[in-house]
């Protein structure tokens, strides 16, 4: 064993001899680190022989660890196969590759995510509530306007209602909810009396409403003159020559519907007293206004004093003790026509507050 292995060595040096040769003495290139180098080095300087070294080398190779040899794989046994028999198989469909897994957030990573979403979401969520809430206040604002609008419309179309009205409205001594307009040119008494109950019976407004019977001749108000000079024939001259232009025949809407007469004279004390010598033909002359039977000897009215608020009346009452008629200076120069306290009453009110506001 010991010639086999220097002859090995002997040979391996002779070959790096070879070699060293064809390299010339003065090449700029250095001497590589050869394996016989070496073994020369170590012959000088432990002063061995090539064997041993060549047995160290063997050794060192037998006492390398089993696992670094490899295992003999013992070759599979194959069945020869005719060629005839051999059949061309399709190849199978190469395995789709396996997804590589993305790789998993640390808790960290996962947590700043979610900061940076829900923040992201806030945002979104704030910019939407400023934009409903800008959107809000323009509906808002446009309702407001319109409503601003269609007040200020309604007011305009009252008010323009309210002018119109109070300009068609005539000049009376009390104001009025409604007016009739009956002409007395060419009428009789009988036919003005009975047109003065017929609006009476048909008056039908809410209580405290005044229909306003305006006795025209032609396009304008008849003059007191002419008005009563058909209305009331037996007026004493006294009240008939100071009557002035104003007066006011109408219907007053209360428990029932109820006819006045309002009329104006210049001078007091002489309109007192021939209001005094009407008495005795007051209830023929105007009574069928007020719906009085004309007096006959199986019936008698009696004329009595009475004060209402500090007014001073002259009422007339039937054989039951029942008012049927009265009337009264509202003023020195105003006198009213009714037919009970109730309506006087109301009168008066409306009278006060017409000359308040005259």
């Amino acid at each position: 064993m010991e010639e086999n292995l220097q002859q090995n060595v002997e040979n391996m040096l002779k070959a790096e001899a070879k070699k060293s040769e064809q390299v010339p003495y003065d090449s700029p290139l250095k001497p590589l680190r050869t394996y016989q180098g070496d073994v020369d080095q170590i012959i000088g300087k432990n002063k061995v022989s090539m064997v041993t070294v060549a047995v160290a080398e063997q050794k060192k190779k037998y006492d390398e660890p089993a696992k670094a040899e490899p295992i003999p794989v013992a070759p599979k046994m194959t069945k020869t196969v005719p060629e005839k028999e051999v059949k061309t198989e399709t190849p199978a469909t190469a395995p789709a590759p396996t997804p590589v897994p993305k790789p998993t957030p640390t808790p960290t990573e996962t947590a700043t995510s979610s900061f940076y979403k829900e923040l992201a979401r806030e945002e979104a969520s704030a910019d939407d509530m400023q934009i409903k809430s800008k959107f809000s206040k323009v509906i808002g604002i446009i309702l407001v306007v319109f409503g601003i609008v269609v007040v200020g419309l309604v007011y305009y179309m009252i008010s323009s209602q309210n002018t119109a009205q109070v300009a068609e409205q005539k000049s009376t001594l009390i104001s009025y909810t409604q007016e009739f307009d009956t002409p007395i040119a060419g009428t009789n008494r009988s036919a003005l009396v009975k047109t003065i109950v017929a609006q009476k019976n048909g008056f039908s407004l809410p209580a405290n409403s005044i229909l306003y019977i305006n006795m025209a001749n032609a396009s304008t108000t008849a003059s007191a003159a002419d008005a009563f000079k058909l209305l009331a024939p037996n007026m004493p001259a006294p009240i008939s020559r100071n009557l002035k232009k104003d007066y006011m025949v109408g219907v007053y809407s209360f428990d029932t519907n109820e006819p006045f007469i309002i009329f104006t004279t210049d001078d007091y004390g002489v309109s007192y007293s021939g209001m005094l010598e009407w008495e005795g033909k007051m209830t023929s002359d105007i009574g069928p206004v007020f719906g009085m039977a004309q007096a006959s000897t199986t019936m008698a009215y009696t004329w009595k004093d009475e004060a209402i608020r500090n007014k001073d009346l002259r009422i007339v009452q039937d054989g039951a003790g029942k008012t049927i008629l009265l009337y009264s200076f509202l003023d020195k120069n105003t006198i009213l026509i009714t037919t009970s306290e109730k309506i006087f009453n109301a009168i008066l009110g409306k009278y006060m507050t017409s000359k308040m506001v005259r």
